[in-house]
């Protein structure tokens, strides 16, 4: 049986990376200020503008030091301006025109009215507007103005990222993470249909070692990536010689007496949401693992980054069809996949083998429902094990999680069992 380790941004944030929508807005406003703040009447970039109505230094009128976010950047300006400030040339106002980017300016504002802001959903709402009533939150863009602000957003987004990366070179591997990624099958975890499958791929595994040339390739690749679990190579091998009844075995395998060899998943796959590389610092080079990141990779012309939208099963997804114009689909995600072979890759190793789902920082929202569908739904997924975020004592995310896996199912019945439910589950970190 294999294991998919589904990577999202709670990954990175675990990481102490700060690479969510907000943190990057945050970062970009904190740089617009300091420019603004070294500025004389007017600082501009290629999506805002920031400007005074008379001839005068910023630094001057305006405190811009220590903010750290688009709130605060316009609460400043907003108590400079009720102030009615009087200099030699006049009363001074301030303002901050988004007429380059008005995408921009809309998910800043969402995010100084919910301290949050998904991105990609944002975009999808403003693309499916053209037949909705009019509501003040419908910016009503051309389909190449909405395009290209979200492609300016891309780019900063892009230099971001490049650059947290590249403070946290150095940070290591989480503990408990590891321990997880690389820990054994558990019975408990696996849905009904799949607990003898996964019996008998035990017992298969015991009877491969008759074939010794078979077993020592199998077993060097075996100790490259799980360092032998504490169980040496004597001990499987004296172990693989039990004949051992199915259901005798299967009492072993929940009670921890057979060795981990032949517990450990198979072949690993780490498919990463992410545009970062956080999971690098937990693969070992091995021809049992592998990586994909599904959405492309900061700086990779020959994987770039995948920004948009993905779920095809939306009503209003269809009415964008039906416009039969290419731009409204240029950042649908399952368009997107095309231009790699990563979508093939996965569904390849999808249709291998049976395979358990790890779910590290991703919240299975709506903007990732297609492929999710297709990864939860298939007939070979075994098991899908949210690993949910602790905020306290008595709070954490896991129905949150679940909530949103359970979008991505048809047949409730099917995820109820495919789920694993809370009691054995456990915090990312």
């Amino acid at each position: 049986m294999n294991r998919i380790i589904l990577i999202g941004n709670g990954f990175d944030k675990a990481h102490g990376m700060p690479t969510s929508y907000v943190d990057f807005l945050n970062n970009y406003y904190k740089g617009v200020t300091e420019n603004t703040s070294n500025a004389y009447q007017s600082f501009k970039n290629e999506d805002l503008e920031v400007k005074a109505n008379i001839p005068t230094s910023f630094r001057d009128v305006i405190d811009l030091q220590s903010v750290d976010s688009y709130q605060e950047f316009v609460r400043r300006i907003e108590i400079l301006n009720d102030s009615k400030l009087i200099t030699r040339n006049g009363y001074l106002n301030i303002a901050i025109d988004f007429s380059n980017n008005r995408f921009l300016g809309h998910i800043s504002e969402e995010i100084g009215l919910k301290q949050w802001v998904d991105v990609e959903n944002e975009y999808y709402k403003q693309l499916t507007s053209f037949n909705k009533p009019r509501r003040r939150d419908y910016l009503r863009l051309s389909i190449e103005t909405l395009n290209n602000n979200l492609e300016s957003i891309r780019k900063s987004l892009e230099k971001y990222l490049t650059k947290i990366e590249q403070d946290h070179s150095t940070d290591v591997a989480i503990p408990q993470i590891r321990k997880n990624i690389f820990s054994r099958f558990q019975l408990r975890d696996m849905s009904l249909p799949f607990i003898d499958v996964f019996v008998n791929d035990v017992a298969i595994k015991m009877a491969s070692l008759r074939e010794k040339e078979i077993f020592e390739l199998a077993y060097d690749e075996y100790i490259k990536v799980y360092d032998n679990f504490g169980f040496n190579k004597k001990h499987i091998v004296d172990f693989s010689k039990l004949d051992l009844p199915k259901h005798i075995l299967k009492h072993e395998i929940e009670k921890g007496g057979i060795p981990d060899y032949f517990l450990a998943p198979d072949n690993l796959l780490f498919l990463s949401f992410n545009y970062t590389h956080t999971e690098e610092k937990y693969i070992k080079p091995s021809s049992i693992v592998e990586t994909i990141h599904i959405h492309g990779e900061i700086n990779k012309e020959n994987n770039s980054m995948i920004f948009g939208y993905g779920d095809e099963s939306d009503d209003d997804y269809h009415q964008l069809e039906k416009l039969n114009d290419n731009k409204y689909l240029q950042n649908i995600k399952s368009i997107r996949y095309s231009d790699t072979d990563n979508y093939r890759k996965l569904i390849s190793f999808l249709e291998i083998a049976p395979y358990q789902i790890f779910i590290m920082g991703h919240s299975c929202g709506t903007s990732d429902k297609t492929l999710l569908k297709a990864m939860f739904e298939h007939e070979n997924c075994a098991s899908i094990k949210p690993f949910f975020h602790k905020k306290s004592d008595t709070e954490n995310n896991y129905s949150d999680i679940v909530s949103n896996i359970s979008r991505n199912f048809k047949d409730k019945v099917l995820m109820r069992d495919r789920v694993v439910n809370k009691t054995f589950c456990e915090p990312l970190y």
